[in-house]
């Protein structure tokens, strides 16, 4: 996850409102719940696309779908065995999500290859979207913004 943002960049982020979320309204009448809120909502319009987080290793084998299996090397296990090394995958990495794709290609694997590109990602909230998944903008956050 990155850095959270600076009392300047979130003070931009509510006086801007790029996404319309209204928050300069509720900043008029101090409502830094509202605000915090509305930035950590990842159903809220300012949503976007951020990393998938870490995915049961149990889910992930569900990805690959039935005899499709079989297509697997043993040079391809032994890369998918160095990421299912623990319980969770970390399916949004971007070094996994290279290899994934250089094993499951769209032509050899055409159910499992598009079920793989869709658990690289999720929804996530504008907080997210702006600093790396898993970001939340505090109330404190919001007040700090408010008192600099």
């Amino acid at each position: 996850m990155a850095n959270k943002l600076t009392n300047a960049e979130l003070l931009a982020e509510i006086t801007n409102d790029p996404t319309g979320l209204g928050l300069p309204a509720l900043y008029a009448i101090g409502n830094d719940s509202g605000i915090a809120n509305l930035l950590n909502d990842p159903t809220s319009v300012g949503k976007g696309t951020v990393a998938a987080d870490d995915m049961p290793k149990a889910d992930f084998e569900t990805l690959v779908k039935g005899s499709e299996a079989d297509n697997i090397t043993t040079a391809q296990h032994a890369v998918l065995d160095f990421y299912m090394n623990s319980d969770l995958v970390p399916i949004g990495n971007p070094e996994m999500q290279e290899a994934m794709l250089e094993i499951f290609t769209e032509g050899t694997f055409p159910l499992t290859h598009p079920r793989m590109v869709a658990a690289f990602t999720r929804d996530g909230s504008r907080a997210e979207v702006l600093k790396g998944t898993g970001y939340r903008v505090t109330v404190d956050d919001v007040s700090a913004t408010r008192n600099s």
